[in-house]
Formats: structure tokens, C-alpha cells, sequence
């Protein structure tokens, strides 16, 4: 796992009222400018969430806020964003529509971190809080989707992830479902699913 350079990031938190609005900076700025588009035509960028929306989300489901997670650089800025999810958590109904969680299963329903501090080692941090999160609520294996193109898959595999082998029906509605909801931000239609054992 790398490590982050000192004068990047300092420490990863749990997501709180305080650091609301610049998650949903990072989930706009992940969304709108990395080339996805609903439909295949509409740009995320378009219609960003407004703070109180996606506040809203965590606020009616507040066992969220604690399964989230901001890294935060040496500045104090939020420079990344892991939202976790674990069976038997209520979730909102696109994140349910996407994925069903299994008994003994975390699922990443996504992770983001600005543009500027990429390669830094905010991902690897974040991937880290969320294993260690889910082992502490019972889970046996964690679970993410990738879109297929996503130059994180190389972090994911990297950290131990491997791709789930799925039949040719899951597939294809798996790569319909990207396709219809997020375009092909990376040049390639549809994704993948990776997993890992958490020990």
C-alpha cells in the first residue's frame, strides 16, 4: 500500500457535519468532471447535488455518516471521499438498485479524491479505513464496482481486489446499467465487480 507524502495528507475521519459540504464538492466534482453522463447524453455536471441534498441523504439515514469517511490534507482540506455500506444498512434507493449486499458483505459504493491528489496515497488510506471498518461490523469480504477504463481498478488490484467472475446475463445487465447510468467516462462501455477477503 503506498504511503501518502507528508505534504499531502495528514489523517483520514469519519465523516461529520463539519466536512458535508466538501464531500459533496468531491462527489460533484467526481461525478461531473470525469466524464459521466445519465443516459449516455446528460453531463453529471450539469445538475451537481446542492449541499443540503446531499446532506439530506446522511441526515435520514445518519448510521451513513459513520460509515463514510473524508481523508483530510495537511491544509485541513478534504481532499478524498470513501462511502461505505454493510448488510443491513439502510441505503438509498439508487445505491440499493445498483447493488445488493449480501449477509457478511461491505460494498464501496464509492470512492473519490481530488483531482490534484491523486496518486498521492488519499485512495489507499480510504481503502484501508474501509476494510478495517468492515471487518469491525462483521464482514467477511468487501466488494466495490469499477467502470470499465477506471485507472483505480490498477489500486484494486494492487491492494488485493480481484475481479468476480460473473454470468454472461449479470454482465450484460451490469455493463446496460453503467452504460445507461454513467456513459463510458474512460472510453470503454460497462465494469466490472471486484472483491476481497477480508482476513
Amino acid at each position: 500500500m503506498s504511503t501518502p507524502t507528508s505534504e499531502i495528507m495528514t489523517r483520514v475521519e469519519v465523516l461529520s457535519e463539519a466536512t458535508l459540504s466538501d464531500a459533496n464538492r468531491i462527489n460533484n466534482e467526481f461525478m461531473g468532471t470525469t466524464g459521466k453522463h445519465c443516459c449516455g447524453c446528460c453531463s453529471y455536471a450539469w445538475c451537481p447535488d446542492s449541499d443540503s441534498e446531499f446532506a439530506s441523504n446522511y441526515r435520514k439515514r445518519p448510521e451513513q455518516m459513520n460509515l463514510t469517511a473524508v481523508a483530510v490534507g495537511k491544509d485541513d482540506t478534504v481532499i478524498g471521499v470513501l462511502k461505505l455500506s454493510v448488510y443491513g444498512v439502510q441505503r438509498n434507493f439508487f445505491e440499493a438498485g445498483l447493488h445488493t449486499i449480501d449477509p457478511g458483505e461491505a460494498y464501496v459504493e464509492w470512492v473519490a479524491v481530488t483531482k490534484n491528489a491523486r496518486g498521492q496515497g488519499a485512495g489507499s488510506l480510504l481503502m484501508q479505513w474501509a476494510e478495517t471498518t468492515a471487518r469491525e461490523r462483521g464482514a467477511t469480504t468487501i466488494t466495490l464496482g469499477v467502470v470499465s477504463g477506471n485507472p483505480a481498478q490498477k489500486l484494486y488490484e494492487r491492494i488485493g481486489y480481484a475481479s468476480v467472475k460473473q454470468s454472461a446475463r449479470d454482465q450484460m445487465v451490469t455493463n446496460c446499467l453503467i452504460c445507461c447510468m454513467f456513459g463510458s467516462p474512460n472510453g470503454m462501455c460497462g465494469g466490472i465487480m471486484m472483491e476481497k477477503t477480508l482476513t
